[in-house]
């Protein structure tokens, strides 16, 4: 089994990160800003008497 140079092996690894996050930083939107997906809404206010104090 031919084995290879220890800088072929580190050069591939740079380039597999390279082309990872290059992929993953080109799909992105540039620029926009991303809305939740969540709505939150408000709790109705209720009026007890143990908030009354």
């Amino acid at each position: 089994m031919n084995q290879l140079p220890d800088k072929t092996v580190i050069l591939a690894l740079i380039a597999t990160l390279f082309l990872v996050f290059s992929l993953i930083f080109s799909t992105r939107p540039y620029g926009q800003n991303i809305e939740p997906s969540i709505h939150w809404r408000d709790m109705p206010e209720t009026t007890s008497e143990f908030q009354k104090i």
